[in-house]
């Protein structure tokens, strides 16, 4: 926004007055920087520009060797390939300003689950829209935990020092810890079970049948062995308000 001249005369005012403290003055003086404006072009053509942002959304040529880009990389191969004379901070400058990071990489996957779209359409369903009276839980399991404990007492925060604790520790072996979210209230029941098989499973949902009796339940759990079978479908059988929703 442009300063007004009463607006840029009060704010030079401040600068050498005793009136205010210096940190008021510093602050006038960093607005008045910021409105500053030379009125000098962009030095580099819109077209340009529009072809660096463009090629950076695309893998690099073959020939360059690359596997993304980099900003002196670039400058080389457009001044070499397409006559476009441009320095390597000018396209690290243009990067920041349009939010492209061509050095950072991320990773996604697709589904082989014929059925993935009405299983995403089941499971988001229960999420926005459960039916009435039933109680939906996410489950699911974290298995090899470390049960590990320092080898000396924890030394609490005190005035101008942090918590502290060992940086060595011992060994309790590992654990599997079976936890189930419910997606209404955000309460999470778990359970540690030494091994993580069918069985253990069964016995969680059991445990979790006891905490919602006479209750409709929904299980959403991922399509693992542990989860399937004959074992689970005599389960299911015995408690019929129990049903499992899977998502892979």
């Amino acid at each position: 926004m442009e300063l007004s001249d009463d607006a840029r005369g009060e704010l030079r005012s401040k600068l050498y007055s005793d009136a205010y403290d210096r940190s008021v003055a510093w602050r006038a003086q960093i607005v008045l920087w910021d409105r500053k404006s030379t009125g000098r072009p962009r030095s580099v053509p819109a077209e340009t520009r529009a072809r660096i942002l463009a090629l950076t959304r695309t893998t690099p040529p073959g020939s360059t060797g690359l596997t993304h880009w980099f900003s002196s990389e670039m400058a080389k191969y457009l001044k070499q390939r397409e006559g476009i004379s441009v320095s390597h901070n000018f396209i690290a400058t243009l990067w920041r300003e349009h939010g492209l990071q061509p050095w950072r990489q991320g990773t996604f996957k697709l589904s082989s689950e014929p059925d993935f779209a009405a299983k995403v359409v089941d499971v988001v369903g229960l999420y926005l829209d459960p039916p009435e009276g039933a109680v939906v839980l996410s489950m699911d399991e974290k298995t090899q935990v470390q049960a590990l404990d320092r080898t000396q007492p924890l030394l609490p925060m005190d005035f101008g020092k942090t918590e502290k604790r060992t940086h060595d520790y011992v060994r309790h072996g590992t654990t599997n810890l079976f936890a189930a979210l419910n997606t209404s209230t955000g309460e999470v029941t778990g359970h540690c079970f030494p091994r993580r098989r069918t069985a253990e499973f069964i016995k969680f949902l059991d445990q979790v049948n006891s905490r919602h009796p006479e209750k409709e339940i929904r299980v959403i759990v991922d399509n693992l062995s542990t989860h399937n079978g004959k074992q689970i479908d005599e389960c299911i059988g015995k408690h019929p308000n129990v049903k499992l929703h899977y998502y892979m």
